[in-house]
């Protein structure tokens, strides 16, 4: 029933342009857990006039198989994050009226929906306003860098779920900047080719190393490699368990016993004598041989551990925070009027007329909202303490001195202990 209203709803929703459809449709995705991707953009004819366009599920459609049969690599794959969901909206502009209406929608997904604040870090809910730029770039000027700049910005929004961006997202932002600002250079001051030393300056500018590495996959993709320095030497059947012998090429004195453990044409199970799969749950490059010997075009379940996988995170429960803080309901109140208030006092700012307008707002609110009372506790301005339990009471006490402990020290090297006679005692000889 809930499902039918809620295509009811967007169905019967029209915009003024297909940038307004978008903002429509990545809210609603937001609301739900998943992220939107902008694919077709249908044009009339002989023009340049765009009547139609598709939206669709961020995990909508498969990798495509060029990037499979890549071998020359200069850096490892992402992950498999598409798994062809078909959740997606259309919308289409009237011939008529001029508006955009929704022609299609479809709003369920085949995989799991993110939940909690997970959402904030999806792709397409992710990006700095105008108003973060200016507060970053100001940031920046005053000394501050950019990995301070984002912790800085995450305590004033009261978490990092709601700044709306990622470390990376600052990263790149600050990239474009000095890019822009290099070619405004150019541009304004005619550099030619005869300067190019100033044109390297950017090329030349420090790497940003990768937040992540994947340990596990670097280590498996170890294994493959070793791959062709082996061969399997020798087959033999007992029962439903097969023996490979899997034997180095150049030296064949050097052999390994790899045991599969067969049910009907499946793999049930697989060790190899080195123990590598035991040990740390990947299998070894004897395992690889073997699969390899057999002509499997995958890699049988027995051998991937769920805990090095992608499916690790929601195969267990989490009580992950984003925010490490616990703020009492007053800070989390300001946090959430800052945040709004941020982006439109930008805007505001943008004409003497509007500025007028929000000042004198702003002061008409004065009677009600109250004078800045400077007799509170600074402590009732930072977050919980940890073992807090109210979050609506504020921390009043004081915060003692520790007592002061005197050490005792070494020994003096005058004041030597009286050692006991049969340390000092010596017998006759």
């Amino acid at each position: 029933m809930e499902d039918n209203e809620e295509h009811d709803m967007v169905v019967n929703e029209t915009f003024s342009s297909e940038e307004e459809g978008y903002k429509y449709y990545n809210a609603y995705a937001k609301s739900k857990g998943f992220g939107v991707r902008k694919e077709e953009l249908t044009k009339k004819p002989g023009t340049d006039i765009a009547f139609r366009r598709l939206y669709v599920c961020s995990k909508e459609g498969y990798r495509a198989k060029k990037h499979f049969e890549k071998t020359k690599r200069k850096r490892t794959p992402r992950p498999l994050l598409r798994c062809g969901c078909g959740a997606r909206m259309e919308i289409e502009m009237s011939m008529e009226s001029g508006e955009w209406f929704v022609k299609d929608f479809m709003g369920e997904h085949n995989h799991p929906l993110a939940i909690g604040d997970q959402t904030a870090f999806i792709r397409s809910h992710r990006g700095l306003n105008d108003a973060q730029k200016a507060d970053a770039i100001e940031y920046g000027i005053g000394g501050l860098q950019t990995h301070e700049i984002m912790e800085v910005m995450e305590k004033q929004h009261g978490g990092p779920e709601k700044v709306g961006f990622v470390p990376r997202d600052l990263y790149n932002f600050f990239a474009k900047y000095k890019k822009e600002r290099i070619e405004d250079f150019v541009e304004e001051y005619e550099i030619t080719e005869k300067d190019a030393w100033i044109n390297r300056m950017y090329e030349l500018r420090k790497k940003w190393s990768r937040a992540y590495t994947k340990v596990m996959f670097k280590k498996v993709k170890h294994q493959i490699d070793q791959m062709p320095k082996w061969e399997v030497a020798k087959v033999t059947k007992q029962d439903t368990v097969v023996v490979y012998a899997v034997a180095l090429k150049e030296r064949r004195d050097v052999m390994y016993d790899v045991k599969l453990t067969m049910a009907s044409p499946m793999v049930q199970g697989v060790n190899c004598r080195c123990l590598k799969m035991e040990t740390e749950e990947i299998p070894c490059t004897h395992i690889f041989s073997v699969l390899k010997f057999l002509g499997l075009i995958s890699v049988p379940r027995c051998c991937i551990s769920r805990r090095w996988t992608m499916l690790a995170k929601p195969a267990f429960e989490s009580e992950r925070k984003a925010n490490m803080h616990d703020w009492s309901e007053w800070m989390d109140r300001y946090h959430n009027l800052c945040n709004m208030s941020n982006l439109f006092l930008f805007n505001a700012a943008s004409s003497p007329e509007k500025s007028q307008k929000v000042l004198d707002f702003l002061k008409s609110l004065m009677p009600d909202v109250g004078e800045d009372n400077r007799e509170n506790e600074a402590a009732s301005f930072g977050p919980l303490t940890a073992y807090f339990s109210g979050a609506d009471q504020t921390f009043t006490g004081k915060v003692l001195d520790p007592k002061t402990i005197i050490p005792k020290g070494g020994p003096s090297k005058n004041n030597k202990r009286w050692k006991p006679l049969h340390e000092t005692w010596k017998p006759n000889k």
